[in-house]
C-alpha cells in the first residue's frame, strides 16, 4: 500500500488491527487487567493471535515510532509482563526507526499469540553493507541530518539483540531489509 493509494491524507496507516472483542475498549481492558494472563485471555476470548499491520512512512519524521507506541499501548492492555512490554517496546522501536532512517519507510507486521511476539520489520532501502559491522555498538552509518536530530549512535541493532529471545535478519545489497524478532511470552521458552 503506498502513500497514493492514501490520496495523500494518511502518512501512518494502520493497515489492519484484528479486533479483540466486540466490547468497548473500556471492558477490554477489564478482561485483560489480570497481568500474566496473556495467555488465557487470548486462548479464552479470540481463540487465534492477535495481527497489527503498520506501514512506515519515510517522509514524515512526525509519525516515526508510533507503530512501536501502538504495539506497547497493545501490550499493556492485554496484561503482558512489564519486562516483556518494555523489550518488545525496545526491540520494535529500533527496528522502525532504523526503516525510517536507513530504508526510506517500510512495514511492521507484529503478531501476539499465547507464546510469544514476533514482530517484522521490512523495508526496500540499500540493505546493510555490512552485517557484521552494523551490529557493533556505535558503528552507524546515519548521515549527519540526522545525528543532529539524537538518531544514528549506532545502538539500534544492538539493542534489538540484547532486547529480543531470536533476531533473525535478512538484508541483501539494493534489496532492502526484514528483521525478524521474537520474544517469547511463555517462561518455559526463554532458557
Amino acid at each position: 500500500m503506498s502513500k497514493d493509494d492514501h490520496n495523500g491524507t494518511s502518512t501512518f496507516i494502520l493497515i489492519k488491527q484484528e479486533n479483540l472483542c466486540a466490547r468497548s475498549e473500556a471492558s477490554c481492558m477489564g478482561i485483560f487487567s489480570v497481568k500474566n494472563n496473556i495467555a488465557a485471555s487470548i486462548k479464552k476470548y479470540y481463540n487465534r493471535a492477535m495481527r497489527l499491520d503498520f506501514l512506515i512512512d519515510g517522509n514524515n519524521f512526525d509519525m516515526a515510532g508510533e507503530a512501536s507506541s501502538s504495539v506497547k499501548r497493545t501490550l499493556t492492555k492485554l496484561g503482558v509482563a512489564p519486562p516483556l512490554v518494555k523489550r518488545a517496546a525496545i526491540s520494535m522501536y529500533e527496528a522502525e526507526i532504523n526503516a525510517f532512517i536507513h530504508g526510506g519507510g517500510g512495514s511492521a507486521h507484529v503478531e501476539i499469540s499465547d507464546e510469544k511476539i514476533e514482530m517484522v520489520v521490512e523495508d526496500s532501502g540499500d540493505g546493510i553493507p555490512d552485517l557484521d559491522l552494523a551490529m557493533q555498538e556505535g558503528w552507524s552509518t546515519a548521515s549527519e541530518q540526522v545525528r543532529r536530530m539524537g538518531f544514528g549512535a549506532g545502538m539500534g541493532l544492538p539493542n534489538i539483540k540484547k532486547n529480543s529471545d531470536v533476531l533473525s535478519i535478512e538484508t541483501e545489497k539494493g534489496q532492502g531489509t526484514k528483521v525478524t524478532m521474537i520474544i517469547y511470552i511463555r517462561e518455559d521458552k526463554n532458557t
